[in-house]
Order: structure tokens, then sequence, then C-alpha cells
């Protein structure tokens, strides 16, 4: 008997599936809106760990410092001890930024010293507000 093919068969429709999932996958960070995304994620870890820094402050009634360098963010304690240190993953540290270290009091308030702005830079540029009296921390991007 004769048969025809006329359709492919499912590990032919596999293959070509994945193949084309690996072509995206090399694709897809590529495109803008991702490596938006991706900053946004990390300057919300940011601000995640720069008040963790108070709040850990607070909780100990100790003074604990939140530091930015070119290449990396954390907090350390009183005794000049790092507590938590990460490296920027899609964003970098202005270097004109005005704050380097934030030192929060152990009643949660940032030094008249440390309040300000820590700039960031990626597609975008992102600023860390951090409030003189309160210690209230937000951040916004600048198009």
């Amino acid at each position: 008997m004769n048969r025809k093919n006329n359709g492919y068969t499912l590990v032919e429709t596999i293959l070509v599936l994945g193949i084309l999932g690996i072509i995206g996958l090399l694709i897809f960070p590529k495109f803008s809106f991702v490596k938006s995304y991706q900053e946004n994620l990390e300057i919300k870890e940011i601000v995640y760990h720069l008040k963790s820094c108070k709040s850990k402050s607070l909780r100990e009634h100790k003074p604990y410092t939140f530091f930015c360098n070119e290449k990396s963010y954390g907090f350390r304690n009183d005794k000049g001890s790092t507590i938590f240190e990460e490296n920027y993953k899609s964003l970098s540290f202005d270097i004109s930024s005005p704050r380097k270290e934030i030192t929060f009091n152990p009643k949660g308030r940032p030094d008249m010293e440390s309040a300000g702005k820590i700039y960031l830079n990626g597609t975008r540029k992102y600023i860390i507000i951090i409030t003189p009296v309160t210690g209230s921390i937000r951040w916004e991007s600048e198009n």
C-alpha cells in the first residue's frame, strides 16, 4: 500500500517549537520594555533594602547606615560591619549623586546630613528620595 504523508509528525513539530523557543529566549531580553521592567524590579528591590535598613535601626535601637557605590549597595551596623551587600544588576550608581550613605538613627529617622536623594542610571534616570524629618522613602523615574 502506498500512503501519502500529508502532515508533520509530532517529533518534527516539537523540534521546530523548541528551536523557535531558543531563538525567542535569545532575542527577547534585547527589547527595551524588558530592560525597563528589569530596572523597575531592581529599583523596588533597592528601596526594599533601604526600608529594611530603616526598620532594623528601629527594631534594634541602633544606628544603621545604607550605602551606595559604583558597584554595589547595602547596609552596615554602627560598628561598621556589613550586614547586607548586593551588586547592581541592570542599574548603575550615578557618581554625581548627592548621597552615598544614609544613616538612620535609633528612631528610624535619617540624620539631617543623610536625608536627600540617590540617583541611579539605567534606560531612564531613577531617584530615591529620603525625607529628612519622617524618613519616608519613595522613588521616581525621569523620562
